[in-house]
């Protein structure tokens, strides 16, 4: 009987105890020690998968921290700018010089998706003859710039997020490949040996259960967006 199959999504831990029982099965067996060289390149099959996915998992973190702190800045340039403009027109929500940059409370304005209000700002920032604005241009261009971009960078993660667990598919699949490569050349042995049926099988562990008292990564999920921090008030 084949070995059994290694899912795909299997964590590199889990992936490398697989690796390190049947290495070890093999060389405590005198009639199949000289078969180890077979498994040499397994665990690079595993470095490499870890390190692909550790890549991957580094751009999405990188991606979405920018994103937040953008995000939260662009959220403090924006008040500080409704809290002078709310002074520049007394208080008046319904004037017109108001109204032309705000429909809402501040504090209610940086709670919108990002996107709209990074079209809002730049918007905004098209303004020419707003001493007010001019005075918080600086200010808003930086943050509602680097807004824009995170919002790109992160619209691109799909592709990232997708080769990340084709990686993973892939190690399941080449180490089963691997695995199954071996047991054959194992029952081979067994029927010129007369070692019986059931021998190849045991160089390979029968349950996917972790080694007993042992610590070690938990199966992957794919980063998630961290939520955006609560926005200032004016």
């Amino acid at each position: 009987m084949a070995p059994r199959k290694i899912p795909s999504g299997i964590a590199f831990d889990e992936a490398e105890d697989e690796i390190l029982f049947t290495k070890a099965a093999l060389r405590a067996d005198p009639d199949a020690a000289d078969l180890l060289p077979i498994t040499e390149e397994w665990m690079n099959l595993v470095t490499t998968a870890r390190s692909s996915w550790i890549e991957a998992r580094q751009m999405l973190v990188n991606t979405d921290a920018e994103r937040v702190v953008a995000n939260h800045r662009l959220d403090r340039a924006c008040t500080a700018f409704g809290i002078d403009l709310f002074q520049a027109v007394q208080r008046d929500t319904s004037s017109r010089r108001w109204t032309k940059f705000l429909d809402r409370a501040v504090s209610r304005f940086v709670r919108m998706p990002l996107g709209q209000q990074v079209n809002r700002v730049k918007a905004w920032l098209r303004e020419t003859d707003d001493d007010v604005l001019q005075g918080h241009r600086e200010e808003l261009t930086q943050w509602v710039t680097k807004a824009s971009t995170a919002l790109e960078a992160t619209a691109g993660t799909a592709g990232v997020r997708g080769k990340a667990w084709i990686v993973r598919d892939d190690l399941g699949d080449g180490l089963t490949a691997a695995r199954d490569g071996l047991h054959e050349t194992l029952a081979a042995r067994a029927r010129e040996r007369g070692m019986g049926r059931d021998w190849p099988d045991v160089f390979f562990r029968r349950s996917p259960r972790r080694i007993s008292g042992e610590t070690g990564e938990q199966p992957e999920t794919e980063p998630g967006a961290s939520p955006a921090p609560t926005p200032p008030t004016p």
